[in-house]
Parts: structure tokens; sequence; C-alpha cells
């Protein structure tokens, strides 16, 4: 597997941002990895940001975007197998009944 990138709210503006100093940087980064992984507070920061320094319009066309890409599916995270035996984690609302 390659490089996996954890989008945090300044690389993710400047990769969206022409004007940004770092703008083709962070796009290098975005478009080599292999899988991007942004918390759903970091997508609401985002379109905060947008929000208030662009327009609301901007905002939801930013947030379409990483919506219409590819989605990691429930049975991607069953396929892994911890090494110590024990759950390493439950997946909701599935394993909602053994919490």
């Amino acid at each position: 597997m390659g490089v996996v990138v954890i989008g945090a709210t300044s690389g993710l503006v400047a990769a969206l941002h022409t004007k940004d100093r770092e703008h083709q940087r962070a796009r290098t980064g975005l478009r080599k990895a292999a899988l991007t992984v942004v918390s759903p507070l970091v997508a609401l920061e985002i379109e905060h940001i947008t929000t208030r320094n662009v327009d609301r319009r901007s905002a939801l066309a930013v947030n379409d975007w990483p919506l219409a890409q590819e989605r990691t599916d429930r049975r991607d995270f069953r396929a892994i197998t911890p090494l110590t035996g024990t759950h390493a984690f439950r997946i909701l609302p599935d394993d909602l009944s053994a919490c």
C-alpha cells in the first residue's frame, strides 16, 4: 500500500486554495496518496472557512468533491485481524449491540 495521508485543515485548505503558497505541494501530496483520511470535524471546519471567506455555495461545492470520491466499505475494516487476538475496534452501528 502507498502513502496514507491524514488530512489536517491547514493542508487541505492549501490544496483547495490556489493562491496559498503551499498549494502545489499540498495538491501533489494528495495526488500521490493511496488513501486520504479526513475527520468529519475537519470537513466541517473547511466548510466554515469557505463560507466565511467566500460564500455558502462555494462551501457546499467544496464538500461535494470528497463525497464523490470512493468510499471505504465496512467489509474493508472486517478484513483487518488484530495481532492480539482480541477485538481492536467496533464498527458502528453494526456492532452497537456488542457495546
